[in-house]
């Protein structure tokens, strides 16, 4: 069967394309809105969880996870889906890889929706590791640590008892969980680089963990390192081994009236 010809036996009658975007992103977010503005698409947007603070989506949608290479490849043939788009977070490796195993370019095309990396500026003061072990390595005693990693990433830290840790989370962190040495603030990052900056001040801190994951949502606190001379560890983004990829929604949209 040719692509053209299993399209057409996934549209039926709607002839609406059937696009499955891997969310959690803002990127995710404006896609699935841009999508529902032009019309032609019937989109579903996966979440693996749902937040305090959901974010407004176009489109279904659906939590939870999929049960891995075999269940992900499942649900694409099951509901007969055009396209898969991953627009997960830079460092969603594990679903960046089952999507990319799950998908058969025959039958479901796959292309991924990435950031552009932050650069170094001058002024920025970051010690570059490949991996959050080496970022726990690159911590001292005396540190104050903002660890700008989210509840999971933060857990590498643990081992680290001598170290005060100051920890923003999306959700709050229940109270067994948490840390002796942490002080722990609920939310999301400020856009705002000087209130990024104030709350630094406010919490003594005088270094900044964080993972190079690019886009403008988390940039603020890079800024507000900047802006105070504050040094940071910064994680590389795992390398990207998707067949074909772009930065832009206008791309992968660009993409879908040619690919599908």
């Amino acid at each position: 069967m040719s692509n053209l010809e299993s399209a057409a036996r996934r549209r039926g009658s709607t002839g609406n394309r059937k696009i499955l975007i891997l969310g959690g992103t803002e990127e995710a977010r404006i896609l699935s809105m841009a999508l529902a503005d032009l019309g032609g698409y019937d989109v579903t947007v996966s979440l693996r969880g749902v937040t305090s603070e959901p974010q407004s989506y176009a489109g279904t949608i659906r939590t939870g996870g999929f049960g891995g290479v075999e269940g992900l490849r499942a649900y694409l043939a099951a509901e007969r889906f055009d396209a898969c788009i991953d627009a997960t977070h830079p460092f969603a490796e594990t679903m960046s890889r089952n999507a990319r195993l799950a998908t058969d370019t025959e039958v479901v095309r796959l292309l991924r929706l990435t950031r552009s990396a932050w650069t170094r500026l001058p002024g920025d003061a970051w010690t570059e590791v490949a991996t959050i072990e080496n970022a726990v390595e690159a911590v001292h005693r005396d540190d104050v640590v903002f660890l700008a990693l989210g509840a999971q990433g933060a857990r590498a830290f643990a081992s680290r008892e001598e170290v005060r840790f100051i920890i923003r989370t999306a959700d709050p962190v229940a109270k067994q969980a948490r840390w002796p040495n942490g002080h722990y603030l609920t939310g999301l990052p400020n856009r705002d680089p000087e209130m990024e900056a104030e709350l630094f001040r406010a919490h003594h801190v005088t270094l900044i963990v964080a993972r190079n994951s690019g886009g403008e949502r988390g940039y603020a606190k890079i800024e507000a390192a900047r802006l105070l001379g504050l040094s940071v560890v910064m994680i590389a983004p795992p390398e990207d081994s998707a067949a074909q990829s772009v930065t832009s929604v206008q791309d992968v949209i660009n993409w879908l009236k040619t690919a599908i």
